[in-house]
């Protein structure tokens, strides 16, 4: 009996533009959470809602010309009161320091990072009173502090303690996920919300507005283009952009997986501490 596959795009369901289908089809609301979360020229976009066979295996996780444009951009100043001070949180990648490995503390909040300490020779004590400095300078609360707790990472709330931080958040990228239909693991989740983050083709949307008596029902929601995501100044930067770059990510069945974290330590020579601190701080965000 022969069989002929029939590639039809979610974009062609009846209710595609309709707000809600009742019949459980695919429907403007479901598309745009769609686009929303996996962005419109990603992988799962192609393969699930446009019905593409995919040309190749893996795709760039993190687009070079998205950091350049965030790069360019210069952090507005804000009072002391803005909402964006509540957000901060500190993450900590640990190393052993063998070879170009390094102990990676950075300090982010919804706008962007603050600041990046970096160090081969920063052992745990000093890793963790690292943490207590910038703890104090930033005025980030204890829950919002992560740590690698893998490897060496199994006695550092130890060394936090002795600062009097014991609210830290032990952190295993190979953990489960908030969303385990859409990821393979916790690594995983974390640096898709960090690639959202920083797409400048991804817009945001603003709350529906109420709408006059006069009309039937409330706005839809106002696309507004996304905040820039600010990086401070420092030798860091070179060294994140250098271990993004070949960062991919791949679809086994409907979840996302990252590209494991020994295959990328083996292309750039070294383990990704930059940018393994800056996806671990979006577990948090």
């Amino acid at each position: 009996m022969a069989v002929n596959a029939i590639r039809i795009p979610s974009t062609e369901s009846p209710h595609a533009h309709e707000e809600k289908s009742e019949f459980g089809l695919a429907d403007r609301t479901w598309l745009e959470s769609m686009y929303r979360k996996y962005g419109r020229r990603s992988l799962w976009v192609g393969s699930h809602i446009d019905a593409h066979i995919p040309d190749v295996d893996a795709e760039q996780l993190i687009d070079p010309a998205w950091l350049d444009y965030h790069s360019s951009q210069q952090r507005p100043q804000v009072p002391p009161t803005h909402p964006v001070n509540f957000t901060r949180r500190i993450a900590c990648d640990l190393s052993e320091g063998v070879g170009r490995d390094s102990t990676c503390i950075v300090v982010v909040d919804d706008w962007g990072v603050l600041e990046v300490v970096l160090g081969s020779s920063m052992g745990l004590p000093e890793a963790a009173e690292t943490i207590h400095r910038l703890t104090t300078k930033w005025n980030v609360p204890h829950d919002k502090i992560s740590f690698d707790k893998l490897g060496i990472g199994r006695n550092f709330p130890n060394h936090l303690a002795r600062w009097g931080i014991t609210m830290a958040i032990p952190y295993a990228g190979e953990g489960r996920p908030q969303d385990p239909s859409s990821f393979v693991n916790l690594r995983t989740e974390a640096g898709w919300k960090l690639r959202n983050r920083l797409d400048t083709t991804l817009p945001v949307f603003a709350p529906a507005a109420s709408s006059p008596a006069s009309c039937c029902g409330p706005r839809p929601p106002r696309a507004i283009p996304q905040r820039g995501f600010y990086f401070c100044s420092g030798d860091y930067y070179v060294r994140l952009v250098e271990e993004l770059r070949p960062l991919t990510y791949s679809l086994v069945g409907r979840k996302t997986k990252l590209m494991p974290k020994d295959e990328w330590a083996i292309i750039l020579g070294h383990s990704p501490d930059v940018a393994d601190a800056l996806i671990q701080s979006m577990i948090l965000a």
